[in-house]
């Protein structure tokens, strides 16, 4: 792939990877806990050099998570910010016990999360009330009270290791404006309920046995660098062909959008194929591309790539026979997307010669598959089980392959919540797919699609032909 990636894992995982580091490299938890605590507080005041003049609030559980936070605690205190921490029980842990005890004995201010909090407010709060061994149930009573929450949603909230409470009820977990996970990112941030308790997430390595073995999920984190050596021998089919069957009457802008896009990835040639009610109206919405109605999709079986439901909201019972009857033929790579996911239902999948992707946003994904789950392993099984691959976009994606193997590419912005900004990317990846092996397609498209999208990050929205135009660009390294 022609991006870089740390591994995702589950909590079991990397519990099972901090009992094998202790318990047969012999490093000690001790030293692994004050490993973790110090880059987590460098990489905290390298994000917020005024946290050392600041109040903080320490928020500690009584188990290794709470250790962690006291030990985090007294590095602040003697770097000289004003501190108070707050605990959830005076018995806990051993390495809980002996670091509160150095805290009491630098005689920093502690509190109870019983007591009742002063009427103050605080520049940040750290977050280590229970970390990834966490296991909530309606039973076990969560400690931090309304009062305390009260205070904590003022501040700017640090999550150590893993926001406490997530995957519990939405109404119990602690919300962070940045998580510090240690070790590797962790499955449980990435489903479509828990991403946004987590804020901007910071991965903090420390000196863990390397036993990923088994783990198939990884975190996409920074582009490789391309070799853009293209032959200027060519003509426009040599450069691809791409497809799109789309638009509908007052929904032509998305197919204008993925035409865009397809051509800014560097595609010879690129066809719009539309209703025949629709036709007259699409004909002038992107002059570089050719034009013709669905019930004529059958001529364009020598194309690299077909792109199928940008902006296809209507269509009459022949051209859906057509484009059916097109899939069963077609040996070249397709994309469904947008519109495709309310126009077909999944058996269509089966039709396909060679596995599709499918980029659907969570709400057609939920739909079309009958599922209410989004995470990494659900959209794992469901590639594997219909042997398609499946791109999910949400605030985060994920790629998923027939194969069980997932990426995450975890690059939350505003501005990408725009409309066009799905038919631009779907466009980009299939004509990325005509220039790169289908894996390091999409891995690039989506890498470089949100690199360039930051550059409008700081505006309310962007305009998707300029997007387009910078896609065009092409990266030399």
């Amino acid at each position: 792939m022609l991006v870089n990636n740390l591994p995702i894992l589950s909590c079991e995982k990397l519990q099972e990877i901090d009992s094998y580091t202790i318990n047969n490299l012999g490093i000690p938890q001790a030293a692994l806990m004050e490993e973790a605590a110090e880059r987590v507080f460098n990489t905290m005041c390298a994000d917020f050099p005024n946290i050392l003049t600041a109040k903080v609030l320490i928020l500690a559980g009584c188990g290794n998570n709470g250790a962690d936070s006291l030990c985090i605690a007294r590095k602040l205190f003697l770097d000289g910010a004003d501190v108070l921490i707050c605990t959830a029980g005076v018995k806990g842990s051993e390495l809980f016990m002996q670091h509160l005890n150095v805290c009491r004995n630098l005689g920093i201010d502690i509190k109870a999360m019983t007591d009742e909090p002063d009427n103050v407010e605080f520049d940040f709060v750290i977050d280590g009330i229970f970390g990834v061994g966490y296991k909530y149930s309606p039973q076990r009573a969560f400690p931090l009270s309304e009062k305390w929450r009260s205070v904590v949603k003022k501040s700017v909230v640090l999550a150590v290791d893993v926001p406490s409470g997530l995957g519990a009820a939405a109404d119990v977990a602690v919300k962070a404006d940045v998580t510090y996970s240690i070790g590797y990112p962790k499955t449980i941030f990435y489903t479509g309920t828990n991403r946004s308790f987590c804020g901007k997430i910071r991965h903090i390595g420390i000196s863990f046995a390397n036993l990923q073995a088994g783990e198939h999920f990884n975190l996409a984190v920074s582009m490789k660098k391309v070799a853009d050596n293209k032959s200027d021998f060519v003509h426009k089919y040599k450069r691809g062909s791409c497809l799109i069957v789309g638009g509908s009457p007052g929904k032509n802008g998305a197919v204008a959008f993925s035409a865009s896009a397809a051509f800014a990835a560097g595609c010879g040639i690129v066809a719009i194929l539309t209703g025949n009610a629709n036709f007259p109206a699409v004909c002038d919405v992107k002059k570089e591309a050719v034009y013709d109605v669905i019930e004529n999709i059958l001529q364009y079986k020598h194309y690299s790539c077909v792109l199928i439901g940008p902006g296809l909201a209507t269509l009459a019972d022949s051209e859906k026979s057509s484009i059916v009857d097109f899939i069963n033929n077609f040996d070249g790579q397709l994309v469904f997307d947008a519109s495709f996911f309310t126009v077909f239902d999944k058996s269509i999948l089966a039709k396909c010669k060679k596995p599709p992707l499918l980029t659907p946003h969570s709400g057609e994904f939920k739909k079309f598959f009958g599922t209410n789950e989004i995470s990494i392993e659900n959209v794992s099984e469901t590639a594997r089980i219909y042997n398609c691959n499946i791109l999910l976009k949400d605030s985060f994606m994920i790629y998923a392959k027939p194969d069980g193997t997932a990426t995450v590419f975890d690059f939350p912005m505003r501005v990408a919540a725009q409309a066009g900004s799905g038919d631009l990317l779907a466009g980009y990846i299939a004509g990325n797919i005509l220039q790169y092996d289908f894996d390091d397609a999409v891995a690039f498209s989506i890498m470089r699609f949100y690199q360039e999208l930051e550059k409008f990050a700081d505006r309310n929205c962007y305009m998707p032909e300029e997007l387009a135009l910078n896609l065009s660009l092409r990266i030399v390294k």
